[in-house]
């Protein structure tokens, strides 16, 4: 069984054959789960907490052109509205419809693992 974390992860075509389970619905997640199932794979994603997800582009812009532009990658966390951005995590550029449309499947979080088999919060065990 391969484990890789996200931030060793390069390509589809480096995991073994067989169905995959991406745990962590953050953007490396999504990213991942999007191009594994793109690719034919069935992929499990458990999300254990639901995060907005913003849209990569806007008004033929990318999302971080506007965040420079309006001044908001500037603000300091002690400010209140950096503590206000900081408080919450979001998706960007992800998209639970393409997810879906592409194969993967969305499970509960994840309760706990023994060996190959993983139980998720509250749906029957995938092995």
């Amino acid at each position: 069984m391969t484990q890789p974390h996200s931030a060793e992860y390069r390509n589809w075509q480096a995991l073994p054959a067989g169905p995959a389970l991406v745990v962590g619905g953050g953007n490396s997640g999504f990213q991942i789960a999007e191009e594994l199932a793109t690719a034919g794979r069935q992929v499990d994603l458990p999300i254990a907490t639901k995060m907005p997800i913003l849209p990569q582009r806007l008004a033929d812009k990318d999302l971080f052109w506007w965040l420079t532009r309006l001044g908001l990658l500037r603000v300091t966390v002690g400010s209140r509205l950096g503590q206000r951005m900081s408080s919450r995590d979001f998706i960007i550029g992800g998209s639970r419809r393409r997810l879906q449309a592409a194969g993967a499947r969305f499970r509960p979080g994840v309760a706990g693992a023994d060996g190959r088999t993983v139980r998720f919060a509250t749906a029957p065990r995938w092995t």
